[in-house]
């Protein structure tokens, strides 16, 4: 039988060992970043659409009671307030309305509604420091349509 000298092969495992533990390091790091990441954005989107739908709410009424058949419009600045005031609610941490774009189109009647947030990196800055956070943006859009199924 042919004998393998090990003496050679001392403390190779242990560099082989390290290179793979820093590997799985950096790759955790990517994985909890991009899964915070992805839910800021769904909690941005759900953000922005529920906003949406609640500046989408605000219809002239005078204009709806004067024209029956017609589709809504909307009220601007009702449109903006109710939108704001839905950010404001349930996602204080964008900070109110300043870091939300609302638009509304008064005779589309639609509102679109677009959120940012800045998500910091967290075990991927240990590994790249100075990296800058990832903004996340989200874009929400309803319209108010008058229902024709109804008699």
């Amino acid at each position: 039988m042919n004998r393998v000298n090990l003496k050679q092969e001392e403390g190779s495992v242990t560099l082989w060992m390290l290179g793979l533990v820093a590997m799985l390091v950096f790759l955790a790091g990517i994985s909890v970043d991009l899964w915070r990441t992805t839910m800021t954005h769904n909690r941005l989107t759900s953000t922005a659409d529920s906003a949406a739908t609640a500046g989408a709410t605000a219809v002239d009424l005078e204009y709806l009671r004067d024209n029956p058949d017609e589709d809504p419009i909307l009220d601007p600045g009702l449109a903006i307030a109710r939108a704001c005031a839905y950010v404001i609610e349930n996602r204080p941490a964008l900070g109110g309305c300043p870091g939300t774009n609302i638009q509304v189109d008064p005779v589309a009647g639609s509102v679109t509604v677009t959120v940012r947030q800045d998500v910091e990196l967290s075990l991927l800055k240990l590994l790249m420091p100075g990296e800058p956070p990832i903004t996340v943006q989200a874009i929400g859009t309803a319209t108010a349509e008058r229902n024709r199924s109804l008699p």
